[in-house]
């Protein structure tokens, strides 16, 4: 008889409702389990040696992209300043980066006068052709140089054009569709931020 009563409380305390976690908007991805980034060599807009594992510390929002971008780059630049101003005094507490798949036209010097233009703190990343594979890899991104095997001096690059969330840790715990509205973007960095 014992091991019935036990084995009903149990049933009854398994049938309890759970909270039911709210879904999360449309353009908005949440990682589980959150994954580390790999420790690789980059070069900032100073050109000052840093690593993923520099981010952390605090919420870092990063985008992938290039400085020749005629469309994609400068909105998702745009955006993320916007969503940095709109989160007032917690904009100063996510860090914004912005790395360049185009190492090869992009050096410290050309990302350091390109994000001059968008006045928001950026940091601007590069790195040789296999570091940044890598690196964007781990967000399970990919870019493409359309410049005919390095016989082109104008080309475009293919890319991915997401912004990721990494957490005070280090670690990738959301994505961003390209052109979401940027409110959506605080709201949920917001809630995030807890």
């Amino acid at each position: 008889m014992r091991l019935i009563i036990i084995l009903l409380i149990l049933v009854l305390v398994g049938c309890q409702a759970q909270p039911t976690p709210t879904p999360l908007p449309d353009g908005v991805r949440d990682i589980q389990p959150p994954r580390a980034i790999a420790d690789l060599t980059l070069v900032n807009q100073d050109g000052d040696e840093v690593h993923p594992a520099d981010f952390a510390g605090q919420p870092t929002l990063i985008a992938f992209g290039y400085t020749h971008c005629p469309d994609v780059c400068p909105i998702t630049l745009a955006h993320m300043k916007m969503v940095k101003t709109m989160l007032g005094e917690d904009g100063e507490s996510v860090r914004l980066v912005f790395v360049s798949v185009d190492g090869k036209r992009d050096t410290p010097q050309r990302l350091l006068e390109y994000l001059a233009y968008f006045n928001a703190g950026i940091t601007g990343i590069t790195g040789d052709h296999d570091t940044i594979t890598a690196l964007i890899s781990a967000f399970e991104g990919g870019f493409t140089l359309n410049d005919a095997g390095g016989t082109r001096e104008n080309y475009t690059v293919d890319h991915t054009a997401l912004m990721f969330l990494l957490d005070a840790n280090g670690q990738w715990r959301r994505s961003y569709n390209y052109g979401l509205d940027p409110q959506v973007i605080v709201d949920d960095l917001q809630a995030f931020l807890g």
